[in-house]
């Protein structure tokens, strides 16, 4: 994405509008997140094209780059097929009789749910049909795109379509002429009658129709069945070949087609009777089976097969086997099987059969070598770390392994490699693969020389790549002195991965770190997932996060200086040492030059999760409390806690009484900063803040508190039994006195439709503002209420639109004016964030348009709010974080500053305008040299030093004046006395005036 910077400054002007400060949401975190699954078809001239989608984009879109025969890209960049708006995923592609190229894609561009598009393109990625595609379905729900091609230049398209409630799936093809018009009626032909039957395998019967296959979803008493159509979509067979008795057999949803030489094969899976087994049946062109009996795959016991290709061999009228066998042992088996249902190699040929804790086989391809023989390729998976290599073998006419016994390695490259292509053109054989070697995945290709060499790059050839995706949630936004920072979870390394990773932005839009973030954590390889953060007095960043162990998860923290180096070391400090349960809901709190953290500590028995409170104290880096922190609480009751913030001295938490009905209720215990134990007068619980409540309550939920001269202010929800909710208050003094009476006072009382309720804590007075439902609408109010609890002004409605809104976040400015934030879906399944500003006295600022920040069909999570100055910073996560399995957007994280500028905005002089920009080290990881790049707005004093994790100067690089512009400096791994420092991490620092820029680089020997 391009991002463009506008600013609107007005020097002491008056404008009655809200506006954001950048044209483009910031990407802080940008995936790629290429989706590719063996979606490449041979291109004539011996070369191939891919096709993929990925979210270099606002959203995702799909691309083509052809290949020739020589491995060499036919274009510089990949062709776009299609950009619409929305998101364009699960692309196939085939070579049409012409010559040209078919793709067809899933398209949300119309319907949030699913359609099918189709576009033509020629050798040089013109677009031969409608700009957009054609759309192929008339009902969205679709997935599961098949592509076959005709004898006319057209295609046969199918799919499968799911309703709202998945109770009326079919599945449906339409035919496409050369042109791209529709041969057949607009809601194309419904080849499965009966609901829960799809298509499993669809191929050209070689005279412009096709034979499918469709069986019934996981069920006991399942069949399969096949059907042949013509060229007008209409069946050809007066009943179906139907497999299978429906009596105690179940079908799985498979069976594999190929097409031979009048005649077809049917391969299939089935169950029957604890027995397993694949079957290959020949079938003549009208129907009847030519077989008196199915050939069955003999396999070893102790397994399951499952039938993973099928492919005829034109040169001897054969079919080879591929079926993938998984259970006590995996592995693959290949079998030959000619027209009179022999099997020419007598046994099976077998590739691995190992135990399944060694190793697992996934994705297979096979092709005919035109000789009898066949390539075959696949990828093999190591369960302990779960990554993954790929082989290829070529087998003769009778069975031999031709190249090395077991495979060719094609690519053992660390990380991951799925889905892997086989495409056999004569002498080109050509694999490719989406790989992720690191924290990148990116498609690569190799061709392979007759022996089984690579005649390419030994780890394949690059095609395309970028940042992947995955389940990276943005989890904290920090306001710190110049800048807003954000922290996040990110698993970019693999499954089962995370580090925490930190970026900073300042009022300009530049970033502080590298482009998607530095790692804040040393990796391991297991999850890291922040659980708080704080921004300290000297603008460092505390950091509190669990990190997994073999019997769960620990909490650990950091110390990250403002500058961005370890100040805890380079593992941090370890909090807790636990054997069972786990750590929630950590509290950062700093007193002079004491820093206090507490967490709850949660532990499941008799069906119930028991809550523990815990705190450390930790003074120059050291811990001074016990090793796994003291307990707070000496309770006689089996309670769950849940603790809620330290504020000052002040420890505020949820108590329920396991053994008494009723839900949570808010508690406060000062503590002694020396020792941890209860002040006098607290008891050693801490005190009840709604004490002389009678109602009848669900629960109570804690909101937010705020020191003020006359203790701590406490806010919290009511939410009775009859669900009536009541927004309430508590002062609570030093001595612990109940200022506000033994009940709470309400601020709100029982209504019935307040949700997603957020407290702002000022100086003088706070900020409520909830969501509500009123007569079946949705709104949007605020109100400001004194600390005496006195109604600064009504209600005000911020949207009566009618659109519910979900998160909710206020902010005040330094005009003490409030910015409000929510989420919200428009109904036509568009994501969107809202945002207004209120005066101080409680009018709104601006009218009514103009204020949100569309999403597209991206949902939006963890939306945060900072304020700086006039101006709101706003974070997010945008994409779906749910299914691995989807790769549809996950998970970028985006940015945009608003600004209020209802009053006198600051002279544009005084805007920080970047003077350091583009800054970067390459290569990195690097041995023995890295080149520091760096970019002047204007000449200037400039300093860069090498410092290794520990903060200490390693070397200064340079001191010197340089002029605006582009430059260069190569550290060449020596310290200042000319020595070669140690393989490791390192960091440069550039100093350009008042402005720093930071960077991590992984010196290799």
């Amino acid at each position: 994405m391009k991002h463009f910077m506008i600013w609107l400054f007005l020097c002491t002007a008056v404008l009655l509008q809200a506006t954001t400060a950048w044209e483009q949401d910031l990407k802080i975190r940008s995936c790629t997140a290429i989706e590719w699954n063996q979606s490449a078809t041979p291109a004539p001239g011996g070369g191939n094209l891919y096709v993929w989608s990925d979210s270099r984009a606002d959203d995702r879109n799909i691309y083509a780059q052809l290949v020739d025969a020589n491995g060499v890209p036919t274009s510089n960049y990949p062709v776009a097929i299609d950009t619409k708006t929305g998101i364009q995923k699960n692309p196939v592609v085939t070579v049409t009789s012409d010559g040209f190229f078919v793709i067809a894609w899933v398209d949300t561009y119309l319907e949030r749910r699913g359609d099918v598009f189709l576009q033509k393109i020629n050798h040089q990625g013109q677009l031969l049909w409608t700009e957009g595609g054609i759309r192929a379905s008339v009902a969205p729900g679709c997935s599961e795109i098949r592509l076959v091609t005709d004898n006319l230049g057209g295609v046969i398209v199918a799919w499968d379509r799911y309703d709202n409630d998945y109770n009326n799936n079919q599945s449906y093809v339409q035919s496409f002429a050369a042109d791209g018009s529709r041969r057949w009626s607009e809601s194309g032909i419904a080849i499965s009658d009966e609901n829960g039957y799809l298509l499993t395998s669809i191929i050209s019967d070689g005279n412009n129709g096709f034979y499918a296959t469709t069986s019934s979803g996981y069920s006991p008493t399942s069949q399969l069945f096949v059907q042949r159509y013509n060229t007008a979509g209409l069946t050809v067979w007066d009943n179906p070949i139907v497999v299978g008795s429906g009596n105690n057999i179940d079908m799985n949803r498979n069976g594999l087609l190929a097409l031979g030489q009048d005649t077809f094969y049917l391969y299939w899976y089935q169950y029957t009777n604890d027995f397993q087994t694949c079957l290959l049946q020949a079938y003549t062109t009208a129907g009847p089976a030519i077989w008196p009996a199915p050939v069955s795959e003999e396999t070893p016991l102790d397994v399951y097969p499952y039938p993973e290709k099928i492919a005829y061999s034109m040169s001897d009228n054969s079919v080879f086997l591929v079926t993938r066998l998984s259970g006590n042992y995996n592995g693959l088996h290949v079998s030959k099987i000619n027209s009179g249902s022999v099997n020419l190699w007598g046994n099976v040929v077998v590739f691995g059969l190992e135990p399944y804790h060694n190793s697992e086989y996934g994705t297979a391809s096979l092709e005919a070598d035109g000789s009898g023989g066949a390539y075959l390729l696949w990828n093999k998976i190591y369960p302990a770390t779960m990554e993954t290599d790929i082989y290829a073998q070529h087998l003769s006419s009778t069975g031999a392994e031709l190249w090395q016994p077991g495979g060719a390695l094609v690519c053992n490259a660390p990380g991951y490699q799925y889905y892997p292509y086989l495409s056999v053109q004569g002498q080109n054989i050509w694999t490719a693969w989406l790989g992720q070697p690191s924290q990148y995945q990116d498609i690569r290709y190799q061709k392979l020389g007759n022996s089984g060499q690579a005649l390419l790059e030994s780890e394949g050839r690059y095609l395309f790549g970028g940042l992947n995706s995955m389940f990276t949630e943005g989890r904290v936004t920090l306001q710190r002195s110049n800048d807003v920072a954000m922290l996040w979870d990110d698993d970019r390394m693999g499954q089962n991965q995370s580090q925490i990773r930190l970026q900073t932005v300042n009022s300009s839009g530049a970033f502080g770190y590298n482009v998607n973030g530095d790692n804040i954590t040393v990796y391991h390889p297991c999850r890291q997932y922040i659980v708080d953060a704080r921004v300290l007095s000297n603008d460092g960043i505390l950091v509190i996060w669990n990190e997994q162990q073999d019997y769960g998860y620990d909490l650990y923290a950091q110390l990250i200086s403002d500058d961005g180096f370890y100040l805890w070391g380079d593992y941090g400090i370890q909090l807790t040492n636990n054997t069972d349960g786990y750590n929630d809901s950590p509290s950062i709190y700093e007193i002079g030059s004491d820093i206090f953290l507490a967490w709850t500590h949660k532990t499941y028995a008799n069906n119930v999760y028991n809550g523990a409170i815990f705190m450390q104290k930790i003074t120059n880096g050291q811990i001074q409390w016990a090793p796994g922190g003291i307990s707070m609480l000496a309770d006689a009751a089996l309670c769950s806690n849940q603790l809620r913030g330290i504020y000052d001295d002040y420890l505020v938490y949820e108590r329920r009484v396991l053994s008494q009905s009723g839900g949570s209720k808010i508690y406060a215990l000062r503590f002694n900063p020396a020792d941890g134990t209860p002040q006098t007068a607290w008891g050693t619980i801490g005190i009840p803040l709604d004490p002389a409540n009678t109602t009848l309550l669900y629960n109570q939920e804690f909101l937010n508190a705020k020191l003020t001269p006359q203790g701590l202010f406490v806010a919290f929800k009511n939410i009775s039994q009859s669900f009536l909710h009541g927004i309430m208050a508590q002062q609570i003094s030093p001595n612990a006195q109940l200022l506000m009476g033994q009940s709470a006072t309400p601020v709100m009382a029982n209504i019935t439709s307040l949700t997603h309720a957020q407290i702002q804590l000022g100086q003088n007075d706070f900020a409520l503002a909830w969501s509500t439902h009123e007569n079946q609408t949705a709104n949007v109010k605020v109100q400001r209420f004194s600390y005496a609890l006195d109604p600064l002004w009504e209600p005000l409605f911020v949207t009566d639109d009618g659109i519910a809104a979900y998160t909710i976040c206020v902010t005040r400015d330094t005009n003490d004016a409030l910015a409000l934030v929510w989420t919200r879906n428009n109904g036509d399944g568009d994501s969107q964030i809202i945002y207004r500003f209120v005066s101080p006295s409680g009018a709104l600022i601006g009218n009514d348009d103009d204020h949100q920040i569309n999403c597209a069909s991206s949902p939006i999570t963890n939306l945060q709010t900072v304020n700086r100055g006039n101006r709101t910073m706003l974070t997010w996560s945008q994409g779906s974080s749910y299914y691995r399995d989807e790769p549809m957007e996950h998970q970028n994280l985006m940015g945009q500053m608003i600004i209020n500028q209802t009053t006198a905005v600051d002279d544009p002089q005084s805007v920080p305008v970047a003077l350091i920009s583009t800054v970067t080290n390459y290569p990195n990881p690097f041995n023995p040299t890295t080149t520091i790049s760096f970019k002047l707005a204007q000449a200037t004093n400039v300093e860069i030093g090498i410092y290794n994790l520990k903060g200490q100067l390693v070397r200064t690089l340079l001191k010197d004046s340089k002029s605006a512009g582009l430059h260069h400096e190569i550290w060449n791994g020596l310290d200042a006395q000319g020595k070669g420092v140690g393989s490791g991490i390192y960091f440069y620092r550039i100093n350009a005036d008042h402005e720093t820029r930071s960077g991590k680089m992984i010196l290799i020997k």
